[in-house]
């Protein structure tokens, strides 16, 4: 099947339809991108954390010292790194070859705590085996990290700085960066961050044997033997986990609809189908790559998959130009730009999102409800070092953009001028802000106090509104599971900006929603007045936070 601009434009339809949230997505046949889009605020060429995708890299820089006969992947890992033999906790640990590692039957069946200044490789070796060598597949992204640490003993460099000469730069790829763990290893198993569309680059170069531009990259037997079925994972998973019952190579997954792919949290996904000469790479925050398989399954008519996800769905035809506005953008919440009382007869919901009377209702905007909202709020009784938090219309600065939702119009990125964020719709909107003393089309602010430092985040109504650089965004309350075993330092052209918009559900509940640049992690903030308090709540969807908490709620007394 040829692979168009209608196929694309097909399967961003199917994936909004059913609510995966895809950021970015580039699709490569015969040796050509054939199709490439980006969902503001996030830019296609921005890198992105792609976790496990991580893996498939580091497999290569595991071929790449193969072939050069520097390493066996039958002889025990420890015979290259012989310290950590002597700390074993477990003997059977000093027989783990690379192959096993390659394979995920380390035996463990668990990944160790990791926190501060641990040695990674250590917590390994100091935990017992749960099974025998090469009888249990167990996905380990300490696996992939010794591979790292291998190719660093061996080669006498890290692996990011390996594969800076070797694939890299031969891919042409330019933007990019790589996390360590404190003993100042590239993290083998996650921690790359790169674009999509150079993510597509890398998966051009395994379809294509291991080269690129007919250059030499990846050895070709490597490419070979690592995409193919090594292990058997089926009896390891549920039914209902198709992409993951269908065997494992070296550090690549099979894929049920045929070919492999390099996959990580959260739907970061690069999918490499030979017999079609496709290549499929996106940026996602959603529950995995399965979503994202399903629904290109779906389109792609490919079975055993096709149409399993929603049997009695109907494939959504191309979007019209309205509809393909619509997914140039990712939704923003649905409500009003202030909190309005209604008298009379209920409010609807215009398609911009603004709350619009019926002909026969009466609205009214109530200034004292608006103001419980607005200011510092002191938290009370906070066991998380949580001290306040603030709402406020702000003053935004000249030029930042925003991203906004145009309804029929279109989807466009607008300059900021005095009168602060373009984001708003519709005249009901802009009369209710006159009536409160809002300017028209001005942010909302919110500030989080904790421990001495604040975190904050900006929203348009209508408009997915970005936060200054300089300042520390809400998500950042929810730092991954290993962060502080880690050194992270993003170069300084990776800009992390944060974007927020907001709107009020209901007069008495505000909700707002955050993404970021360079994070997966999606979070929502509700505010509401609850009687004698007011009560915001802010939790974390698609971050790994290991034993810290995912959500937080903090209460303050009213001022009356």
């Amino acid at each position: 099947m040829k692979f168009n601009e209608k196929t694309g434009e097909c399967l961003l339809a199917l994936l909004r339809k059913r609510e995966v949230e895809v950021r970015s997505l580039v699709v490569r046949q015969d040796g050509d991108v054939v199709f490439s889009h980006a969902t503001a605020p996030f830019p296609l060429d921005h890198v992105h954390p792609l976790y496990s995708v991580t893996k498939s890299f580091t497999s290569c820089a595991v071929g790449m010292l193969v072939e050069q006969g520097a390493v066996d992947i039958n002889a025990p890992w420890v015979s290259y790194l012989p310290e950590y033999g002597a700390k074993a906790l477990d003997s059977r640990f000093c027989e783990v070859s690379v192959r096993d590692l390659l394979t995920m039957q380390l035996g463990q069946d668990a990944e160790p705590q990791l926190q501060g200044d641990d040695d990674w490789a250590l917590g390994v070796a100091g935990k017992p085996l749960a099974n025998d060598l090469g009888t249990a597949f167990f996905y380990n992204s300490l696996c992939s990290h010794l591979l790292s640490i291998l190719v660093e003993r061996v080669s006498g460099q890290t692996l990011d700085r390996f594969l800076e000469k070797r694939l890299f730069e031969p891919l042409g790829i330019s933007r990019w960066w790589w996390e360590h763990d404190r003993q100042g290893h590239a993290t083998g198993g996650f921690g790359l961050h790169l674009s999509t569309p150079d993510l597509a680059k890398f998966g051009q170069c395994l379809l294509d044997g291991g080269t690129w531009e007919g250059r030499r990259v990846v050895p070709s037997d490597w490419v070979r033997e690592a995409t193919r079925k090594q292990v058997e994972t089926r009896p390891f998973y549920p039914d209902s986990s198709t992409e993951d019952r269908n065997g494992y190579g070296y550090q690549y997954w099979m894929c049920a609809g045929g070919g492999f792919r390099c996959s990580g949290l959260w739907g970061q996904l690069c999918y490499v189908l030979p017999e079609q000469r496709l290549v499929v790479a996106s940026s996602s925050a959603t529950s995995g790559s399965k979503p994202v398989m399903d629904a290109l399954y779906d389109v792609l008519c490919i079975e055993p998959n096709y149409r399993a996800a929603c049997p009695e769905e109907e494939l959504p035809a191309a979007p019209d130009k309205a509809q393909r506005s619509a997914l140039d953008v990712l939704p923003m919440p649905q409500g009003a730009a202030i909190p309005t009382v209604t008298r009379g007869a209920a409010v609807a919901t215009s398609p911009q999102g603004a709350a619009a009377p019926t002909s026969s209702a009466k609205t009214a905007t109530s200034a004292s409800i608006l103001q419980l909202f607005l200011g510092q709020h002191a938290v009370r009784e906070s066991h998380e070092g949580f001290t306040s938090f603030s709402l406020s219309f702000d003053e935004p600065s000249h030029g930042s953009d925003c991203f906004a939702k145009k309804g029929a119009t279109g989807c466009q990125v607008v300059e900021e001028d005095a009168a602060g964020c373009q984001g708003v719709e519709g005249d009901a909107a802009s009369s209710q802000d006159a009536e409160q003393g809002v300017a028209e089309g001005s942010c909302l602010k919110l500030v989080i106090a904790r421990d001495g430092k604040t975190y904050e985040v900006r929203a348009g109504y209508g408009a997915w509104a970005p936060l200054a650089d300089a300042c520390s965004g809400v998500g950042e309350l929810f730092p991954f599971a290993t962060a502080s075993a880690e050194v992270i330092e993003p170069p300084t052209w990776d800009t992390k900006t944060t974007f927020g918009a907001y709107a009020w559900k209901n007069p008495s509940t505000l909700e707002i929603v955050s993404r970021e640049l360079d994070e997966t992690r999606r979070c929502v903030v509700t505010v509401r007045l609850d009687g004698n308090h007011i009560v915001l709540e802010i939790g974390v969807q698609n971050m790994m936070c290991g034993l810290a908490p995912t959500r937080y709620a903090l209460v303050s007394d009213l001022r009356r």
